[in-house]
C-alpha cells in the first residue's frame, strides 16, 4: 500500500462504521482496513492508557454513581475490556482474579458487573478473549497458508517449533533450503497476521528479523494484511510480501476471520 494512502487511511479509520466507507473509496479490501483500525487503537492505548491506571479513584466513583462500564469506556475513549480490568484491579482484585474473571464472567456473584462484564466482552473486538482467539487463529492460519505453499513446491523446511525442540533458540516461523523469491535467496520466513506499518515494522526488526538476518541470512516477512510502503529497502537482506503473493482461496479463508464485523453486524 502507497505510505500516503495508508496515512489518510490511518487518519479517517476511527471506529468499524468508518470500514465500509472507506473499503468503496479506497478499493482496499475489509479486511486490511479491519487491521489498520486495530492496529490504530491499539497504538493509542499503548501511548495514553497510563492516563487512565492513574485515577482509577475517579473510575470507580463514575462507576459507583450509576455510568455503565460501556458508557465509562465510551467517555474515555479506551476499550471496554480495558476499563472493566482497571476497574476490578480497583476493587482490590488480583491481577490473576482480574484475569479469570474476564474468562468467566458468570463467576461473579455481583448481578451488575455480572451483566456489565458480559457486555463489555461481547463489545470489545481487540482486549476480549473472544478477539485474542481470533488473532491465534488468523495466525495459526496464515503460517497454515505459508506450510501448504511450500509443501507444494516440494521445498525442505522446518518450523520454528520442530528448530526450538532441537536447539532451544528462538526462530523464525520456517527456515527454509534451496527457495528463491523475487531473486532473494531465502532461508527464513516469518508471518505476521496483521498491517505492515512503519512502525510495527521497525518494532519487529529490532525485536525480531535483525536477529533472524544475522542467525540464518536473507529471509521474508509476510504481512497478511499489505503494508506501507515505506518499510520497503529498509533492510537488503529482507523481503517483504503480503497477501496477494499467495493463492486467493486460501487468502479469502483468511480474510474471513473478521471479528469486527461479527460483532458490528450483530
Amino acid at each position: 500500500m502507497k505510505s500516503e494512502v495508508y496515512r489518510e487511511l490511518f487518519k479517517r479509520l476511527n471506529k468499524p462504521e468508518d470500514i465500509e466507507k472507506l473499503d468503496s473509496e479506497f478499493a482496499a479490501p475489509e479486511a486490511v482496513l479491519e487491521a489498520v483500525l486495530s492496529q490504530k487503537i491499539v497504538a493509542h492505548t499503548r501511548k495514553n492508557f497510563s492516563s487512565i491506571t492513574s485515577k482509577t479513584e475517579e473510575l470507580i466513583k463514575a462507576w459507583q454513581q450509576g455510568n455503565t462500564i460501556s458508557e465509562i469506556s465510551e467517555e474515555l475513549g479506551f476499550m471496554p475490556v480495558l476499563i472493566a480490568r482497571e476497574l476490578l484491579k480497583a476493587m482490590g482484585l488480583s491481577k490473576n482474579e482480574v484475569r479469570n474473571k474476564i474468562r468467566n464472567p458468570d463467576s461473579f456473584e455481583d448481578d451488575r458487573l455480572k451483566t456489565e462484564i458480559k457486555k463489555a466482552i461481547s463489545e470489545d473486538y481487540i482486549f476480549s478473549p473472544r478477539a485474542h482467539k481470533y488473532q491465534d487463529e488468523k495466525s495459526h492460519l496464515g503460517e497454515k497458508i505459508i506450510d501448504r505453499w511450500l509443501y507444494r513446491r516440494g521445498i525442505i523446511y522446518m518450523s520454528d517449533r520442530e528448530y526450538i525442540r532441537v536447539n532451544n533458540i528462538l526462530t523464525p516461523d520456517f527456515l527454509t533450503s534451496e527457495l528463491e523469491i523475487m531473486g532473494f535467496k531465502i532461508n527464513w520466513i516469518e508471518s505476521k497476521a496483521l498491517f505492515g506499518s512503519f512502525e510495527e515494522h521497525r518494532r519487529y526488526m529490532k525485536k525480531q528479523y535483525s536477529k533472524y538476518i544475522r542467525s540464518f541470512g536473507t529471509g521474508a516477512v509476510v504481512y497478511w494484511y499489505d503494508y506501507d510502503d515505506k518499510i520497503l529497502g529498509e533492510d537488503k537482506n529482507l523481503l517483504v510480501l503480503d497477501y496477494t503473493f499467495f493463492e486467493e482461496s486460501n487468502v479469502k479463508k483468511l480474510f474471513n476471520l473478521r471479528l469486527i464485523k461479527s460483532i458490528t453486524t450483530h
